[in-house]
């Protein structure tokens, strides 16, 4: 493994995987920038000469990334550049990596925005500001590149051959809707890229995240025949695969229990986006609000999508309310 710093607060380690050998792979690329480059350059010559040592032969061929957030992919095209290694992506990454416009067409939905409705002038001019910024942070400091021509294009759902095993390739959707992962059902090691992280809970907001498709991948990953230990892309090795699972989707059911308690609570008049965040964070600063925004919103699509609540106008502003209808 080969932790890679990012250039701000803001752009968390972000752990690189290498599986070394005749016909080896590296799994995720991380960050773009010289340093970040530098920083895989010295942990591979570490690995080369631990392999050396033991005769293990260092032969990376491939690359490929775990999803298609910047933190992920940003090093894929410098990478093959510095070392060779040929760039392998899903169908669904490939059209999506394929130009800047077409990555960017992923975040056009503003996510909360549909929920603060109707958005004032001042409010759809802050939004197109917002993603214009966006745009500019990931190309000053995530230094993306994008993929007209991978070197090789798979299915998401497929085996790949690595060294001398057989590895499988899965969808797992829900905190990136292209999200795959990387198992060796042998060894019982799962690359679970952001899924399941040991201390913390990962990050899940719109517009390319889903609550439904991130607790039904949790449920597949917790059925893996033979599951020992997973490596994750941030913080370190989940030695508890099962436990860690059963506490990520135990947390979302209760985050989702205490949103729906407040709807409740609420009665026929409903409650705003804005009061959900409130009564769930209060005494918060607005970082928390900013950040927790996200995994509200998609609780708010899981339980509308589910029929559970509803939307309705109310006094210019969209609210939720139970469906007493079921």
């Amino acid at each position: 493994m080969i932790r890679q710093r990012g250039l701000l607060k803001a752009m968390p380690p972000v752990n690189i995987y290498v599986i070394p050998g005749e016909n080896g792979l590296i799994f995720d690329a991380g960050y773009g920038n010289r340093a970040a480059i530098d920083q895989l350059a010295a942990g591979l010559s570490r690995i080369e000469a631990i392999c050396r040592k033991r005769s293990v032969p260092f032969n990376i061929t491939r690359i490929i990334p775990s999803h298609t957030h910047p933190d992920h992919f940003s090093g894929l095209v410098k990478i093959r550049k510095r070392f060779g290694t040929a760039i392998v992506l899903t169908e669904e990454m490939a059209g999506i990596l394929r130009t800047k416009e077409s990555y960017g067409k992923t975040y056009q939905n503003q996510g909360s925005g549909k929920y603060y409705f109707p958005a004032s002038p001042l409010k759809r001019v802050l939004a197109d500001f917002s993603a214009q910024s966006v745009e500019q942070i990931f190309d000053r400091f995530y230094f993306s590149g994008f993929i007209p021509s991978p070197d090789m294009v798979i299915k998401s759902r497929t085996t790949i051959r690595i060294n001398q095993r057989q590895w499988e390739i899965f969808p797992s959707p829900g905190h990136c809707e292209d999200h795959i992962s990387l198992y060796d059902p042998e060894a019982g090691i799962l690359f679970s890229g952001d899924n399941v992280l040991r201390t913390i809970t990962p990050w899940l907001g719109p517009p390319r995240s889903s609550l439904t498709q991130y607790v039904n991948s949790l449920e597949r990953l917790s059925e893996l025949p033979g599951l020992k230990l997973i490596l994750a892309a941030h913080g370190s090795p989940v030695t508890d695969p099962k436990e860690r699972i059963r506490e990520l989707i135990e947390w979302r059911r209760q985050r989702i229990a205490g949103t729906l308690e407040i709807i409740d609570k609420s009665g026929p008049k409903g409650v705003t986006l804005a009061k959900l965040l409130k009564t769930l964070y209060r005494g918060k600063g607005r970082d928390k609000f900013f950040l927790a925004e996200g995994w509200v919103c998609l609780t708010l699509d899981h339980l509308l999508e589910t029929g559970v609540i509803r939307s309705f106008q109310h006094n210019k502003g969209l609210r939720f309310s139970i469906n007493k209808s079921l």
